[in-house]
């Protein structure tokens, strides 16, 4: 189901990014697409199937035209889950490759260094990041005129989650977030949404995105009692967390952002 959603969210992109440079060019030239997410590195076991997924919608819209007439050129990069690397992909796609819009990068982090860069080259450009920061304006996250993204805002998961709570008679909760931009994200939105919901926190953890055991953490989310645990995270960190927590004996409720 994933896999379709981001399907049909991708072909969205590519046709209503691209149309109106399509009418405005040579029609027998392609339309240059860059596309890069985390093809290695932290975050590739999210950033790979979102390629692979990419790459079946391109084939089928050209399989049935193109887009007025042209195909889809896919220019394909790999951030290596680096936000400095993203940068430099976004610069290339942008000042050599004169793409006419852009889908990716992977991660949240990596959004927020390529948003300014696209943005004043005015690329439109269709994240796939989970975090909120860049679709956020304002001072210190700036324009993003030319930004997407396709899941679901941070807000919109944690209230769903605490409805779920409320819902279930869980106030008392432990949070545990990752350290990474969409792990501060998340605890933002779950902290300023609490009150909202009579959600109190009993326990506040967290740890690094590549870190491979959080027992530490979750012995003392185990002393504070919660009647809940939220863990805030992305990839092998989760798996992480719920095998720590059952070898900790830790029976309460194990939730994670949908």
């Amino acid at each position: 189901m994933k896999s379709r959603w981001i399907a049909i969210v991708v072909a969205v992109a590519l046709v209503g990014t691209v149309s109106l440079s399509a009418q405005a060019a040579d029609p027998k030239e392609p339309i240059k697409l860059g596309a890069f997410f985390a093809l290695s590195g932290p975050a590739a076991h999210i950033g790979t199937p979102t390629k692979l997924v990419a790459e079946m919608v391109v084939d089928k819209i050209n399989k049935e035209g193109g887009i007025n007439g042209r195909p889809i050129q896919l220019i394909i990069g790999d951030t290596e889950s680096d936000p400095a690397k993203a940068a430099t992909i976004a610069k290339k796609f942008i000042h050599a490759d004169k793409v006419a819009a852009i889908i990716g990068p992977t991660s949240t982090g990596e959004g927020m260094n390529v948003k300014k860069i696209v943005v004043e080259a005015g690329i439109p450009t269709f994240m796939t990041v989970g975090g909120d920061p860049v679709i956020m304006g304002g001072e210190k996250l700036g324009a993003f005129d030319y930004v997407f993204k396709s899941p679901q805002r941070s807000s919109t998961a944690v209230k769903k989650l605490y409805g779920y709570l409320k819902e279930k008679k869980l106030t008392k909760v432990a949070l545990l977030t990752a350290s990474d931009a969409f792990g501060k994200d998340g605890a933002m939105w779950l902290e300023k949404l609490a009150p909202d919901f009579g959600i109190t926190f009993v326990a506040k953890e967290s740890f690094g995105p590549s870190d491979t055991d959080m027992t530490a953490q979750l012995t003392k989310i185990k002393n504070a009692k919660p009647q809940a645990i939220i863990c805030w995270t992305i990839g092998p960190a989760g798996a992480i967390v719920s095998k720590n927590k059952a070898d900790s004996g830790i029976h309460q409720a194990l939730q994670r952002p949908v």
